[in-house]
């Protein structure tokens, strides 16, 4: 029988997409109907979910922490 080798390694690593140049991602489970329901708003809102999440982010530091 053969010994399984390992996939060979890609020449040079995946570029990183501009829009995601010096941010972080930040993960939350939030239940199924209300993901939907910010989908819809962000619709609506004809903005990104990830535009609508850190305004809202955004505004809970500047509550909390003034800045």
């Amino acid at each position: 029988m053969e010994e399984p080798t390992a996939a060979p390694a890609l020449e040079s690593p995946r570029p990183g997409q501009q829009s995601r140049a010096g941010k972080v991602q930040v993960v939350a489970w939030v239940p199924e109907a209300r993901r939907a329901e910010l989908k819809i708003v962000a619709a609506k809102l004809r903005r990104t979910v990830d535009d609508l999440l850190t305004s809202m982010i955004d505004d809970l530091v500047t509550k909390n922490l003034g800045t």
